[in-house]
């Protein structure tokens, strides 16, 4: 009996031990409220299994739960004044974080958001919560929306461009001011609460659209030091960054400093042919080679930064210096005519590049009452630009050409915003604005000639918008452009184009939306198309405006839908743009040389295109699928008389494992079909990298396009007084292979917080009795 009570005591024991060295999992994390401040004194609820727990966060917000392995954790969090927040986690590694946003009871009836597994349908677009993957797999501003996978939204992981599936440009913003490549590449995703697409103008985004907005944590101290550098090879490049940011209250301090080099030739050769119909006609052909494949361009730069935000002001202040330099490119050409009214000829070209481009900006917002609000923004930029280019034949008998510039350009704008929110859901905004253009441009060398542009455009739109049936957005846009413009001594000519736009966004349910938009454009044409300056461009080509060029109309219309099922997103859209008489480039010839210029009213382009892209997370978010299809077609009519179809689609997939993640891209062949003379054909191209971060360290290795055989478009055109084909073609596209290295550390930081509020017992006895 003995024997048997202390085997089982021994057993009990055992499996007592045992149980004591189970480690314990954890959830962790920050609540936050809509404006990036901590909230402390938060109700937090959790139920892992058949337990439950139950606390409050500390006073930065901050809170953690300790519980044994699970695969998921349901929490509840509430605040007075606050709305609760439900939603279950996720849990497949030890330690687990989270970020909670919590929503104001008071918030107007346009700014009620619905919450689809961490994405929210909202006033004119969207908005998507940040998970430990997708902050874990990146570095900046630009991997954090790359890694989000958010289907319509295509980002170049490393360049930053954006763009919708429709092409339209993307606008960045940070916490609703305007912003720059320098400071979106110092931002750290462990600092950013969300991120917000709008494809709706706003006031609070000056009225642009689509945008990229993102929200980030509120700081009341403190500071991060980041740097980071990559290197590519195969096409060499590097870009290394040094980032600054100092938080004191209400005022934000950035210097931000980078250093770039990248070659620019790719291999990019072409073969032209051309019928010139004078005298008797003759064919001359040209095909060019780059000679060494290298064009290497050299970029410093140094950005400061001062900000000022309250609860009704944003102010600042930007001062940017950049210096640019592109030593050599070099190129071998080699020309035949015929009939042989010359012998064959070779000849190269080599070009070198430098400037200086000072920058400055401030930008002011002011909520002067809850229903108005007025912002001033002012900008100016100067560049000093020196060139010089050669371009030698080889042959006896010719004498170089030789065509140096030198060139100052002044951009500057100053503009202003007013805002007014009736009680009907209703706001007007005027926005007038000023845009300036100068440049001095003096060439020298074989054909010297000095060129001088003045430019001033004036914009005074009036935007009104609405609810239709209390529910149904509508924005409309018109718009008058003063335009004045002068070149050399040429009288000064001024001309008025309208503009007229109407944006929708229709709510179809609680987790699907229609966007759409219309406008029509009256444009006039650049002030540099219409310069009579002739400008050396190589060996057989001038270049020069046409003072005769004219205003031109473009329609554009575009409709789209987004419905977010849970984990799966789905986004088809279709778009058309017609241009009516668009400036087009013409040839003439003179003196045996081609001579490119520019005229209107001689055709219409139109466009027409659809598709649909989708993205689908699986196993708790750490495998993304997604996968896209496009149509596109186009016609001209007029002297350039061709159409053309096109067709791809697109595949990607992302897994995440603890720190690691591993994404590969696939884009199809780009082929076009029935597209009569013109061909045009792109390779398949991929990209693939790998990421790993662990605590302020972070690492990064891609690659793209190694064995891919490069892009070929051959296009036949018949315009005036000759006869064209156009073979252009590269050896390869842009291959690269890039490591990318960053570490960044904090000191001092401490979060800004609302004021604590006393718990209502009610609604804790409420989350107690309801699990």
């Amino acid at each position: 009996m003995k024997r048997l009570s202390f085997f089982l005591a021994s057993m009990i024991a055992g499996i007592a031990g045992l149980m004591a060295e189970q480690p314990m999992w954890s959830v962790s994390g920050t609540v936050f409220d809509f404006e990036g401040r901590a909230v402390p004194g938060a109700a937090i609820f959790a139920k892992a299994d058949t337990v439950a727990y139950g606390m409050t966060t500390g006073s930065e917000g901050e809170f953690e739960m300790l519980f044994e392995p699970t695969d998921s954790v349901y929490l509840k969090v509430t605040m007075t004044g606050y709305k609760p927040v439900e939603r279950r986690i996720r849990t497949e590694k030890e330690k687990t974080e989270i970020d909670i946003v919590l929503e104001d009871r008071t918030a107007k009836l346009d700014e009620v958001t619905v919450e689809a597994d961490m994405a929210e349908t909202t006033r004119g677009g969207m908005k998507y919560y940040i998970n430990s993957y997708q902050r874990e797999a990146s570095n900046d501003a630009y991997t954090l929306l790359n890694s989000m996978n958010i289907p319509g939204i295509d980002v170049d992981r490393r360049s930053g461009k954006a763009s919708t599936a429709t092409g339209e440009a993307i606008t960045y913003y940070i916490d609703g001011h305007p912003t720059s490549d320098m400071e979106l590449r110092a931002i750290r995703p462990k600092d950013v609460l969300r991120v917000e697409f709008y494809d709706y103008p706003l006031p609070q985004f000056d009225m642009k659209r689509p945008i990229i907005n993102y929200v980030m944590k509120k700081y009341e101290y403190g500071g991060y030091v980041s740097l980071s550098g990559t290197q590519g090879f195969l096409n060499e490049n590097g870009n290394y960054r040094a980032n600054f940011v100092f938080n004191k209250k209400k005022l934000t301090y950035m210097l931000l400093l980078n250093g770039v080099y990248s070659d620019i030739n790719e291999g990019t050769n072409t073969k032209e042919s051309y019928r010139m119909e004078e005298n008797g006609g003759f064919d001359l052909s040209r095909e060019r080679n780059y000679i060494d494949g290298k064009s290497r361009n050299y970029n410093l730069g140094a950005t400061g930064i001062l900000q000022y935000q309250s609860d009704g002001l944003m102010l600042q202040n930007v001062v940017m210096l950049n210096y640019n330099k592109q030593p050599k490119k070099i190129a071998s050409d080699f020309l035949n005519y015929t009939p042989e009214l010359m012998p064959p000829t070779e000849s190269w070209s080599s070009a070198t590049s430098k400037g200086i481009q000072p920058f400055w900006m401030l930008y002011a917002r002011k909520q002067i009452k809850k229903n108005q609000m007025i912002a001033v923004s002012t900008r100016f930029q100067y560049a000093n630009t020196e060139s010089n280019s050669l371009y030698a034949l080889r042959t006896d008998g010719f004498n170089p050409i030789a065509n140096d510039a030198k060139s100052h350009a002044y951009n500057y704008m100053i503009g202003t915003q007013y805002s007014y929110s009736f009680k009907n859901n209703c706001t007007l905004t005027f926005f007038p604005r000023v845009d300036g253009n100068i440049s001095h441009v003096r060439y020298t060398g074989t054909n010297p000639s000095l060129q001088d542009v003045g430019q001033t455009t004036i914009n005074v739109p009036l935007y009104y918008q609405g609810l239709f049936k209390n529910k149904y957005e509508f924005s409309v846009t018109v718009q008058g452009t003063i335009q004045t413009y002068k070149v050399n001594d040429n009288k000064r000519n001024t001309e008025i184009s309208p503009t007229a736009s109407i944006y929708l966004n229709i709510p179809l349910s609680k987790h699907a939306r229609i966007g759409s938009n219309i406008s029509y454009i009256t444009t006039p044409a650049q002030a540099a198309m219409r310069s009579e300056t002739t400008q050396q461009i190589d060996e057989i080509t001038l270049q020069r405006g046409n003072p005769d060029m004219g205003m031109y109309n473009t329609m554009f219309a575009n409709v789209f839908y987004t419905h977010v099922f849970g984990n799966f997103m789905l986004s088809p859209y279709a778009y058309t743009t017609h241009y009516f008489d668009s400036p087009k480039s013409t040839y003439n010839i003179e003196n045996g040389m081609l001579v490119k210029s520019y005229a209107d009213g001689i055709g219409d382009s139109h466009y027409v295109g659809a598709g649909v892209n989708g993205s689908l997370s699986l196993l708790g978010k750490s495998l993304v699928l997604k996968a896209g299809a496009m149509y596109d077609s186009y016609n001209y009519t007029g002297l350039y008389d061709r159409h053309g179809n096109y067709c791809s689609y697109s595949l990607g997939a992302s897994y995440y494992y603890r720190k690691f993640s591993v994404s590969l891209s696939y884009k199809s062949r780009q082929k076009g079909f029935n597209n009569g003379d013109s061909h045009y054909e792109i390779k398949p191209s991929y990209d693939f990298f790998m990421t790993y971060g662990h605590r302020s360290w972070y690492f990064e290795a891609g690659c793209s396009n190694v064995f891919n055989k490069g892009w070929y478009e051959k296009t036949d055109i018949t315009a005036k007084n000759y006869l064209a084909t156009n073979w252009s073609y590269s050896d390869s596209m842009n291959p690269q292979f890039y490591v990318k290295v960053s570490y960044s550390f904090d000191f001092g930081r401490k979060l800004q917080h609302t004021k604590p509020m006393e718990i209502d017992s009610k609604i804790d006895d409420g989350i107690m009795k309801s699990y």
